[in-house]
């Protein structure tokens, strides 16, 4: 048997995803693989602040997850969620 997924984790993942600077962050790690905060906001011409901001959404939704060593910060795209959407 399918569990249905949480409405309240369903809405998080919906709205993020429903950023267009946020979905071509997610295309860029799924396309490109794990990056660093800076790499990815070098793609965009808003301030690495803002990019951070962007990325802290999607974590709260679940669809990437950070690791940390020492200064690095390294973004990584988790499809699952995606997935969840689909069911």
């Amino acid at each position: 048997m399918v569990e249905p997924i949480d409405p309240d984790q369903l809405t998080l993942i919906l709205k993020a995803a429903s950023d267009p600077t946020r979905r071509a962050i997610l295309t860029h790690l799924a396309q490109e693989g794990p990056a660093r905060v800076t790499e990815i906001a070098a793609r965009f011409v808003i301030s690495l602040n803002a990019v951070s901001k962007h990325i802290m959404v999607l974590e709260r939704a679940g669809l990437v997850s950070r690791k940390t060593h020492w200064r690095e910060h390294l973004i990584e795209v988790l499809m699952q969620p995606l997935g969840e959407i689909d069911r």
